[in-house]
């Protein structure tokens, strides 16, 4: 999850070096770190429980439609679990982009399909169980 997961990170003074931590936790170098946390934070300051954030990463896939580019399928993942929704565009899909999507005319015809509504409100419900900070991050 934390990229700099170990890196060590210390601040230099008129006598040398000072304090030096880990980058991710802020922790001793000695500790084991954000490893306590499934998920985690780079900014979080204490790798405990109630220390850490929850990630989640989104990613949404689009088809071309009569009207411009819409939303196809939505992906939702924290490191131990998925939630993955085809939805359905407004408007009539005139090419699946499938060699970037990943999308295809059958996976309407043999996937449950939800408006993108109910593709939000799901997402959401997912996102919000369990009492941890969260941060998302996508493209």
């Amino acid at each position: 999850m934390c990229p700099m997961w170990g890196t060590l990170f210390g601040f230099t003074t008129g006598y040398g070096w000072g304090s030096v931590d880990l980058t991710c936790c802020k922790d001793y170098p000695t500790s084991e770190g954000c490893t306590k946390c499934k998920a985690y934070d780079c900014s979080s300051t204490k790798s405990s429980d109630t220390g850490c954030r929850q990630l989640f990463a989104l990613d949404c896939e689009l088809v071309f439609t009569t009207i411009s580019l819409e939303v196809a399928r939505v992906s939702l993942a924290n490191g131990s679990s998925q939630d993955d929704a085809l939805v359905q565009p407004e408007h009539e899909i005139i090419e699946f982009n499938t060699r970037f999507s990943g999308v295809t005319k059958q996976d309407y015809v043999l996937y449950k399909v939800k408006t993108l509504k109910e593709a939000q409100y799901d997402l959401l419900h997912y996102i919000k169980n369990g009492t941890a900070s969260r941060t998302i991050f996508g493209r």
